[in-house]
């Protein structure tokens, strides 16, 4: 096999390689950003019910405890 011709084959492969590196780069990006807006909405989600939780469990539940007879 001639050298020129397994030069350009391991540089056309080393082109490949690039490309898919490149692309393989991109896809972690991209899932980086889904997870960040994934965490910005559970977050936010949290957030804007955690008054709501609070006085479920630490009012409403006690005091409904409170009326059943006999738990005193």
């Amino acid at each position: 096999m001639p050298a020129f011709f397994v030069i350009t084959l391991s540089k056309k492969r080393e082109k490949t390689m690039q490309r898919k590196n490149k692309r393989s780069g991109q896809g972690l990006v991209e899932y980086a950003l889904i997870i960040g807006l994934i965490a910005i909405v559970a977050v936010a989600a949290l957030t804007s019910v955690s008054g709501t939780l609070k006085n479920f469990y630490f009012d409403t539940i006690p005091n409904a405890l409170n009326q059943v007879p006999g738990s005193h």
